[in-house]
């Protein structure tokens, strides 16, 4: 499914292959959904996770990784969904944290944060304008890829 269709490594180039409407994103998608159902069944549900573990490992990790950009997992947001302003405070050492926001036509908000640094945990907060007074508090580890999805209640 690697673009380089190599097991192991590959860098930059390492990603799942062809485009969001291509085979291997579609197989992609559907191992997600049969993931979920699959473990319904035993009555396990989930109420998040992230499209991939360590996206950003698969540049230089020596086990078989695959790399994902913020831009790469943005696709697998609903079609439909409309980019909104995110401001992030990268303050004078947060020049490798990069993040883009959606709102789908159901109403869920989509953040999509990438901490690119190679050592450094960010701490990160996550307020809504319209929501006074209430934030999500998190660590984004070192190279890695955060989404956060929550339903909007007015």
């Amino acid at each position: 499914m690697k673009a380089t269709n190599q097991f192991y490594g590959g860098g930059f180039n390492g990603r799942l292959k062809g485009d969001v409407n291509g085979p291997y994103y579609q197989t992609w998608a559907k191992y997600f959904v049969r993931f979920f159902e699959e473990y319904a069944k035993l009555g396990i549900n989930f109420w998040g996770v992230t499209v991939q573990n360590e996206a950003v490992s698969g540049v230089t990790s020596p086990w078989a990784a695959m790399y994902m950009s913020a831009e790469m997992h943005s696709k697998f947001i609903r079609p439909n969904s409309t980019k909104i302003d995110m401001v992030i405070d990268r303050g004078n050492d947060r020049n490798d944290l990069d993040g883009v926001a959606f709102v789908t036509p159901t109403n869920q908000h989509v953040v999509v944060l990438q901490n690119r640094n190679m050592t450094t945990v960010y701490q990160v907060e996550i307020q809504d304008a319209e929501i006074d007074g209430k934030a999500l508090q998190l660590e984004i580890e070192p190279r890695s890829i955060v989404t956060i999805v929550w339903n909007k209640i007015y």
